[in-house]
């Protein structure tokens, strides 16, 4: 049977949104051949985080509905500790990490790849491709790729994506080789709240050292 992990705090699901970061996101990109796919990107992050602080939104909504009638003898923690007795709910919150980290990754990867063939005038482009690490190295530079692309945490986080989308959540042998290892139970791959707040830490600190490389090649 599928394994169901889940964190088991309400703050592990507060809202992690960062205001500023978008701000200096979308100052680097306006203005620049790289506008439309950065706004894509941008509204795609934003949803991602959205639909992921909805059971935090759920239960604060909850609580502070009450609030309003009568001060609740008891907080919030009592009203998350209730919901989770319902295993509805728990399946929600395990699907609600594992599909964030998903479409986090994606987004991120999706956003690489449009802005090389913007900068490259290439009219297709795939990670696949052979030629693809030569083709980013020519736009990016070797340590940008290395950092933006080859990044351990990174190529874990693609394989993961890989292994969720497309083997059933299971992980591949090329995942197995990798370090470091999600957590791993029973054949399933277990994300957590914490492990999708992690990847968006670390990607949008390379979102932006990837578009300011970008942005200093001459079309």
């Amino acid at each position: 049977m599928k394994t169901i992990f889940i964190e088991g705090r309400l703050d592990d699901y507060q809202d992690f949104h960062d205001k500023n970061w978008f701000e200096t996101f979308f100052n680097l990109v306006t203005e620049t051949p790289l506008k439309s796919a950065g706004e894509h990107f941008a509204v795609g992050w934003w949803g991602s985080v959205r639909a992921f602080i909805m059971p935090w939104l759920l239960v604060n909504g909850v609580y502070d509905a009450i609030a309003t009638v009568s001060l609740p003898p008891y907080d919030r923690d009592v009203v998350w500790q209730e919901y989770l007795q319902r295993p509805e709910f728990r399946v929600a919150l395990w699907k609600t990490a594992e599909n964030t980290f998903v479409s986090i990754y994606y987004a991120y990867e999706d956003y690489f790849v449009q802005v090389l063939k913007i900068l490259g005038k290439w009219d297709s482009l795939r990670t696949k491709d052979r030629d693809f690490k030569a083709r980013a190295k020519a736009i990016i530079g070797e340590e940008a790729l290395n950092r933006c692309w080859y990044d351990n945490r990174i190529d874990v986080a693609r394989e993961i994506r890989h292994a969720i989308t497309h083997n059933g959540g299971r992980p591949t042998s090329n995942l197995l080789k990798k370090s470091p290892l999600p957590r791993i139970e029973n054949d399933d791959i277990l994300i957590s709240a914490t492990d999708v707040r992690q990847l968006y830490e670390l990607l949008k600190e390379r979102v932006i050292e990837f578009t300011q490389s970008a942005l200093r090649y001459k079309i």
